[in-house]
């Protein structure tokens, strides 16, 4: 997925989500900054992961989205961002998922090919044993019966 900050987004809210700027587009969804506001001056800036119509309309991609986003909700881990909310408004399909503050790694690394630069080894080790700790989490996850869920990551990405 390529990083495609705007500070213009298409719309100013989606459902009860204030979008504050869009973050990226992919062939399957585009992804903004949002917050909610509640009561007494509550906000919580989240993420919102928008479906494409195009795919809103294919049983086969909602029966896999479905099953991926209640895998998701049981997730509990922090190296896994965390899933608020599954829904669907106007017709199309949403997650909402927390918001991490902060450059992704996919700009740290463009950066370094931009710049000549090599992220230091200890980072990288650094890095890769927290992504491995959330792997090893979610591949291990069971149900609530005790029984594996055989959880296989399929969306590894560093943004």
């Amino acid at each position: 997925m390529r990083s495609q900050a705007t500070q213009a987004p298409q719309f100013e809210t989606l459902g009860k989500y204030h979008v504050l700027e869009r973050l990226a587009a992919s062939r399957l969804a585009e992804i903004y900054k949002v917050k909610t506001v509640g009561i007494a001056g509550f906000e919580k800036v989240q993420v919102l992961n928008r479906i494409l119509p195009r795919y809103a309309r294919d049983a086969t991609f909602l029966r896999a989205f479905i099953a991926e986003a209640k895998i998701a909700f049981s997730l509990n881990h922090r190296n896994i961002v965390q899933v608020f909310e599954f829904g669907k408004m106007d017709g199309e399909l949403f997650l909402a998922t927390e918001y991490i503050p902060g450059v992704n790694l996919e700009e740290v690394l463009h950066r370094c090919r931009g710049g000549d630069a090599q992220v230091p080894v200890g980072l990288a080790c650094y890095l890769m044993g927290e992504v491995a700790a959330g792997l090893e989490y979610a591949h291990r996850k069971t149900d609530q019966g005790g029984q594996p869920l055989h959880i296989a990551h399929g969306d590894l990405s560093p943004y």
